[in-house]
């Protein structure tokens, strides 16, 4: 059987991500035990495939532009999964403009080793 995410996506991944800081809000919710407030997971470094592709959008007074966002990343990367609600931050890297923080919308798993993480830009 062929690795698809050794042979194809971790190359990819490797050469094309950029770095990213995760918060997870929803994966790692904060938790009472044993009478004390467990805080949400702590922000972590990882990386990620940024991608962003115009979209129009029919409304009632006809179409509006807008942008839908997407990052890619490498589901081995991570021992609990991105999930919505969880909050995602694009720094600047390199000549890579800051994309800002970002919460996640929805996760869709290609079921070859890679997820996307469909956001929406929610701060600076």
């Amino acid at each position: 059987m062929i690795d698809f995410a050794a042979l194809t996506l971790a190359p990819c991944i490797d050469i094309f991500a950029r770095p990213i800081i995760i918060t997870p809000q929803a994966s790692q919710p904060a938790r009472r035990e044993g009478g004390v407030t467990v805080p949400a997971g702590q922000p972590f470094a990882s990386r990620g495939v940024w991608a962003s592709r115009p979209i129009d959008v029919a409304t009632e007074d006809g179409i509006m532009s807008s942008q839908s966002h997407t990052l890619g990343i490498q589901a081995r990367d991570f021992e609990i999964q991105p999930q919505p609600g969880d909050l995602v931050e694009i720094p600047a890297a390199g000549s890579l403009p800051r994309i800002g923080i970002c919460e996640i919308e929805d996760t869709d798993d290609d079921g070859q080793g890679g997820t996307s993480l469909s956001l929406k830009v929610v701060g600076p």
